[in-house]
């Protein structure tokens, strides 16, 4: 199981556009790729899965504890 997070500041919160896309197609495609001026050297990951919104508050902390261990910068 593969499990991505989005955080949202407190003021956008599940009020902002990829919320509401979210609610409308709880299954949407995500690409990653750098950006290739040639098309036989694209690399990239394509991930499809169900979306879903974490509204448990000990399960926010955790998660948002986690990406600040990982990614310290992200708390500046």
């Amino acid at each position: 199981m593969f499990t991505m997070a989005r955080t949202s500041t407190p003021s956008s919160g599940l009020g902002n556009q990829k919320a509401d896309n979210v609610r409308h197609n709880n299954k949407p495609p995500a690409t990653i790729s750098l950006d290739h001026a040639d098309w036989n050297h694209i690399r990239g990951l394509s991930l499809a899965g169900t979306v879903g919104f974490v509204v448990d508050t000990k399960d926010i902390t955790r998660r948002s504890d986690a990406l600040l261990h990982k990614f310290s910068q992200a708390s500046e």
